[in-house]
């Protein structure tokens, strides 16, 4: 690793992801960084095919997409000011796709020193229901060193 390469900063917009880019900033000494936010693109649900078919055939599942990704693009620039402050030289970075997979790929791609985001202070069945990135993260990141943050007050 060199001081180039850049941290990726895991960003949603959430106060858990603000606190843990501060966290990165003083743990990692700023430097080169990017503030990814990851969206999921529309995609047809088992639970739901009349809707989904509909909102496809309409046209409308684009039009989420591109909605998606303009927030998406937005919430990184955020993240970015955010890491700014923190200490980073951050750019920002919005991506579409699964959120351990997006992550993975790009920390690999940028040759990333270190991934930062932080946890949302789920437990049991709620973060079995809603999964959890970083529990993904956790099980799947090997070639990349990973700083969980946890929750203020978990």
């Amino acid at each position: 690793m060199t001081p180039q390469e850049p941290v990726l900063l895991c960003y949603d917009g959430s106060d858990e992801a603000r606190n843990a880019v501060r966290v990165g900033g003083r743990l990692l000494g700023g430097g080169p960084a990017l503030a990814l936010t990851v969206w999921q693109p529309f995609e047809l649900s088992l639970l739901s095919p009349v809707g989904d078919a509909i909102a496809i055939g309409s046209g409308l599942g684009a039009e989420f997409d591109e909605l998606a990704g303009k927030a998406a693009s937005q919430l990184a620039t955020e993240g970015a000011e955010v890491a700014r402050e923190a200490g980073f030289d951050a750019s920002p970075l919005a991506r579409g796709g699964h959120p351990r997979e997006v992550i993975l790929a790009t920390a690999r791609e940028r040759h990333a020193r270190a991934i930062v985001l932080g946890t949302r202070g789920r437990g049991g069945v709620e973060s079995a229901l809603l999964g959890s990135v970083s529990t993904e993260l956790l099980h799947h990141c090997r070639d990349v060193p990973l700083l969980v943050v946890p929750a203020p007050g978990s």
